[in-house]
């Protein structure tokens, strides 16, 4: 029979190993990044649909100009990013004002529009938009760089050109950032949250109205 500190010994030696073990350390560790997940309900809540803008100046056949998606009772659909065509420094912006100038507005186009009359969640949503654009660009015949009648942008895995963002304050300061990262940081928000404001032109719980710049 093996004495009280043998056993011991053979307790801390099973331990080493299973401390050391590749499968046990790798399970372990998205067993700990599983339970650190915090689950944002506001992304779940069936409330959006897409969107596809087109400029009436192309008629009989326009091209979608702009892709996007807001909430449903949202109308127009482009209403929250016209009321920033003036302070955005993005194509979709100098766009708005180039059709303010001729006194047109956008027209939105039927194409393959998601949530209506079904309203989806904010992540479904956002995905449809993706492979819209990606489906747009795959037409154009170039999967890398949208066609220049398109003021979407192509992002992946943070790779290429920084997202500028920008917000304006409840007192009509405007300020900049030069990355997502960046404004994720300033403010103490996540990334994602803050994509989703300035993707759609909407206030956070400060007052505040973000934008892409």
């Amino acid at each position: 029979m093996p004495t009280e500190q043998q056993r011991q010994r053979n307790c801390q030696k099973q331990k080493r190993w299973r401390q050391g073990h590749r499968d046990l350390l790798r399970a372990r560790y998205h067993r700990k990044k599983l339970l650190a997940c915090k689950l944002d309900f506001r992304h779940l809540r069936a409330d959006f649909r897409s969107y596809e803008l087109g400029d009436p100046r192309d008629a009989p056949n326009p091209v979608p100009r702009l892709i996007g998606y807001c909430r449903v009772e949202q109308r127009p659909v482009w209403g929250a990013l016209w009321t920033l065509r003036n302070i955005s420094n993005a194509r979709w912006a100098a766009w708005f004002r180039e059709l303010e100038v001729a006194g047109l507005e956008p027209v939105e186009l039927s194409g393959l529009v998601v949530g209506v009359p079904v309203p989806f969640n904010l992540r479904f949503i956002k995905k449809c938009v993706a492979l819209r654009v990606r489906g747009v660009c795959e037409m154009a015949r170039d999967t890398r760089n949208p066609p220049p009648w398109l003021f979407n942008e192509l992002r992946a895995g943070g790779k290429g050109q920084c997202r500028r963002i920008g917000r304006v304050l409840p007192d009509g300061i405007v300020e900049r950032f030069k990355s997502l990262r960046e404004a994720s940081r300033a403010v103490g928000g996540s990334t994602d949250w803050i994509s989703h404001l300035a993707a759609t032109g909407s206030r956070d719980s400060n007052g505040a109205t973000w934008f892409d710049d």
